[in-house]
């Protein structure tokens, strides 16, 4: 390993002017990605996703039209997805989906420039890359979502790469980026930016983080000012800052219920996340142990990366919920994949260097090609079907109202009469402390707006709203995670619904 920090010490100047495994790269993730299918199916989240996007797409801003508790940039990326779509009388769903593929295929791109611009070695950016496509959660993000944390693992991925070209104010900017899509992002970014310029920057070391800061102050400052011209800034503060300090509640994370949850999202591929993240951390404790005289950025990149790594790990174990938290940690995994294939094309003949990392590429490539065309279904056009044979059984003016089941209104672009759909982890205390009548209140205020049906997700049933519906509404049954309830007052409409649930 200390042959390898030498060889980071080098200055750059030996890659090619024009590397053609760059293109190479994003063909193969965008083939690969594609295989998988857009119709595919769409969890609850994605759907919130997409129907925040649609209102952004008609000029609503994000919180101000569904209420959420990441940051504004989740809701303005599927609006530009929406918006693309539109544009070219394209559907909004696919629209999102492609944009959100387009960004994977950059996180495999910039994994494969951070190996190659931190090791000095092609071999190296191509493991990482690889790395990344291996990894399932991304493949099915890819065009099952979309997700905030994909974007967010794209703004963590070129922090890391601009550490290694110790372009300060750039880092700065993206950490805000990310931080405005998804807010744990920040601490563990900032702390190993921090490290890696105390130990990186020869002289000007203040001045390096001022212009972190600097660059940072500048997305948060266009995002205020943006909230305070349309007159939202108090709606902004809440939902970015106040609710997440004030009501949030994690559950706690068991390392059984971790490992459980990343063998479902990450199935064979859990295991090149596991090793890539333990060789991101051997790869920063060698460079600290070697201690050389003369930081190089490339070895300070490392110990920032490994406490990026080890801040994230601590947060996410406080606060994770499902195998998506740990999208987080791709970047770390790629840079760590990367590290082994440095030291394998350092301690090898190039040959057989090249050799080895093909075969991983091959393998990691014929994979996500595997998962994608076997996991590849067509739930979307069944959602599509039950809403539609819903929607033409109800009465031509019926409206929807949705608790924690957004893609009925995705899917008939109507919108929900408060900004609230998603209730977990808080959100429900914050409405019982806003709302008149508290979430009782709001329960019976939503039965007052007399929807046709309302939709909620599937196992989901609260107090709150049962009672408030008894007597005025009946469940007709459960379609694909979605269950729905109508207005008793439909008559023999009731029966015909239940039928057309129930048969799907």
């Amino acid at each position: 390993m200390s042959g390898l920090l030498d060889r980071l010490r080098q200055r750059a100047g030996d890659r090619p002017a024009v590397d053609v495994l760059l293109p190479l790269v994003c063909v193969v993730s965008a083939v690969v990605y594609a295989l998988h299918g857009f119709a595919g199916n769409m969890p609850r989240d994605s759907a919130f996703y997409i129907y925040g996007g649609q209102l952004v797409a008609e000029g609503v801003p994000p919180y101000v039209g569904l209420f959420d508790r990441t940051g504004p940039i989740a809701q303005l990326l599927p609006g530009a997805g929406v918006l693309g779509a539109r544009l070219v009388g394209g559907d909004d769903i696919v629209g999102v989906r492609l944009l959100f593929m387009l960004i994977t295929v950059a996180c495999v791109a910039v994994a494969y420039l951070l190996g190659r611009d931190l090791f000095r070695s092609r071999v190296a950016g191509l493991a990482a890359a690889a790395a990344v496509l291996s990894f399932n959660s991304f493949n099915f993000y890819a065009t099952s979502g979309p997700r905030e944390k994909t974007f967010m693992a794209l703004c963590l991925l070129a922090v890391l790469l601009a550490l290694v070209h110790q372009r300060w104010a750039t880092i700065g900017l993206l950490i805000a980026i990310g931080t405005l899509t998804w807010q744990p992002m920040f601490f563990g970014a900032f702390a190993g930016t921090v490290v890696a310029a105390l130990l990186g920057v020869r002289t000007g070391k203040w001045r390096a983080l001022l212009r972190v800061a600097v660059g940072g102050a500048v997305p948060t400052a266009v995002t205020v000012l943006a909230f305070l011209a349309v007159g939202h800034f108090r709606t902004f503060i809440e939902a970015f800052l106040l609710v997440n300090a004030r009501y949030t509640s994690q559950p706690d994370a068991t390392l059984q219920k971790v490992w459980t949850s990343l063998q479902n999202g990450y199935d064979w591929s859990v295991w090149g996340l596991l090793v890539g993240l333990v060789a991101a951390l051997v790869a920063g404790v060698v460079a600290v142990w070697s201690h050389p005289r003369d930081w190089t950025p490339a070895a300070a990149t490392l110990v920032g990366s490994a406490v990026m790594l080890l801040v994230t790990t601590y947060w996410t174990m406080g606060s994770y919920n499902a195998w998506p938290d740990s999208m987080v940690f791709v970047p770390f995994a790629a840079l760590g994949l990367g590290a082994v294939a440095a030291l394998v094309a350092r301690y090898l003949p190039m040959p057989a260097a090249i050799a080895v990392v093909a075969v991983w590429s091959v393998v990691a490539t014929s994979m996500a090609a595997h998962y994608s065309i076997t996991d590849r279904n067509h739930m979307l056009d069944r959602h599509r079907q039950v809403v539609a044979d819903m929607m033409h059984i109800l009465t031509p003016d019926a409206r929807l109202v949705s608790v924690h089941a957004p893609l009925p209104l995705v899917l008939t672009d109507q919108r929900n009469p408060s900004r609230f759909q998603i209730f977990g982890q808080g959100v429900k205390d914050y409405v019982d402390d806003i709302w008149p009548g508290g979430i009782r209140g709001y329960g019976r205020w939503v039965v007052r707006q007399e929807p046709t049906a309302i939709v909620l997700q599937a196992g989901h049933s609260p107090r709150w709203l049962m009672a408030a519906m008894e007597g005025e509404y009946v469940r007709v049954g459960e379609a694909h995670d979605i269950t729905w309830f109508v207005d008793l007052d439909l008559g023999d409409r009731v029966e015909q619904a239940r039928k057309v649930v129930r048969g799907k």
